[in-house]
């Protein structure tokens, strides 16, 4: 790893772990009975920040930094990422909540590396079925619907 990339990783994990101690404290000046599904998530956001932090310091002594001069990170990789999403926001209004999120999920899965069909196919389908239980059937929310669902 480079000096800049351990720089911006020590960065990013101090700036996750203050944001998620901010958003704690302000989740803990809501009301009890409206406040315990985000006191949970942030105090959950403040642990794994922590980690990631830790990982970050120790996970790096033993490996000598390497500077790689005059070659710049490809923005392939994020410009994916980014226009996905934008592309993923569009499509919920058209094709609504469940299809456009499966059809996303597949897609990165595949694009980030996840070429066996059963274990895409698997936790597309596990995460629609929780996200469906969770928050239509349980707490009775209304995702956006679409085209087609």
């Amino acid at each position: 790893m480079t000096n800049t990339s351990i720089r911006r990783e020590l960065a990013f994990s101090g700036s996750m772990l203050a944001l998620s101690i901010a958003l704690s404290i302000k989740a803990f000046t809501y009301p009890a009975e409206s406040a315990q599904f985000p006191r949970f998530l942030t105090v959950l956001q403040v642990l794994f920040s922590a980690g990631l932090l830790v990982r970050s310091i120790v996970g790096r002594r033993g490996e000598p930094p390497r500077d790689e001069p005059g070659r710049r990170p490809s923005l392939i990789a994020p410009l994916a990422v980014f226009s996905s999403l934008g592309l993923y926001i569009v499509c919920i209004q058209y094709l609504g909540y469940f299809v456009s999120t499966a059809l996303f999920l597949a897609i990165s899965m595949i694009y980030l590396g996840r070429h066996r069909p059963l274990v895409v196919f698997g936790a597309t389908a596990a995460f629609i079925l929780v996200v469906y239980s969770l928050f239509v059937l349980f707490i009775g929310v209304r995702l956006p619907r679409g085209m087609l669902f």
